[in-house]
């Protein structure tokens, strides 16, 4: 398969589209913001030291980050941004304890599972197919359950 070409009009946040430089200013920025998080909210128990090694977490505190500088530091943000903002950060939390499966929080870093992951390309090809085929089906039976109200 061929990889999709990354925007050339990364947000400052997006890891996939950063070029080295981006990268390194994005690294130094989340590095001191998680550490100001974990300190600020007592969270040395939910967000493992090695969170920087688990993908999962880099981007999730990287989306959490964006959201708070969007809501603490933007001008233009309303009054109640930082209570929207912790709500954003309560389910994050939850997300963050998922991504934690192999048990890094308990002190030992443990490395992702390095599990082959292989796309059969002609299966694919042929469920896209599939699902192609039937769109105007599925569009027809929308339009009919919406008429007979089912």
């Amino acid at each position: 398969m061929q990889r999709a070409p990354v925007s050339a009009q990364a947000t400052p946040w997006n890891w996939r589209g950063l070029d080295s430089g981006g990268a390194g200013d994005l690294w130094d920025e989340l590095v001191a913001w998680v550490c100001w998080l974990v300190r600020r909210y007592g969270l040395s128990e939910e967000v493992p030291a090695c969170w920087w090694a688990h993908g999962a977490m880099v981007e999730e505190l990287t989306a959490l980050r964006a959201a708070w500088v969007a809501a603490f530091e933007e001008p233009s943000a309303t009054m109640d941004a930082p209570l929207g903002w912790h709500e954003r950060f309560a389910a994050a939390r939850a997300r963050l304890a998922g991504w934690d499966r192999l048990g890094c929080r308990r002190g030992t870093h443990r490395p992702d599972d390095a599990v082959a992951w292989v796309i059969d390309e002609e299966a694919l090809k042929a469920h896209i197919g599939d699902d192609t085929d039937l769109r105007p089906w599925f569009f027809e039976l929308d339009a009919e359950l919406v008429e007979g109200q089912c």
